[in-house]
């Protein structure tokens, strides 16, 4: 999963927490279109969503940190 948060490829064939994550992530919804949303779904499934969105979150803040010093040092050279 953290390959796939980051954009890169992997091998073998995707899971389906990332294959639902992504099919909800691309429509924005925040639940698979089921009688009950989140409620009624697989508790593993939410298990996995959870770290997918924690995954995604730690990589977007390490890459907003990456632009920042990458600004920083721009700035700094154009002194």
């Amino acid at each position: 999963m953290n390959a796939w948060v980051r954009g890169r490829e992997f091998p073998g064939p995707v899971c389906e927490s990332i294959r639902l994550f992504a099919l909800c992530d691309a429509m924005g919804w925040a639940a698979l279109p089921v009688h009950g949303g989140l409620y009624d779904q697989h508790p593993r499934l939410l298990e996995e969503w959870s770290y997918i969105l924690g995954q995604r979150a730690e990589h977007q803040r390490r890459e907003h940190e990456r632009e920042q010093r990458a600004n920083r040092a721009k700035k700094g050279r154009g002194r």
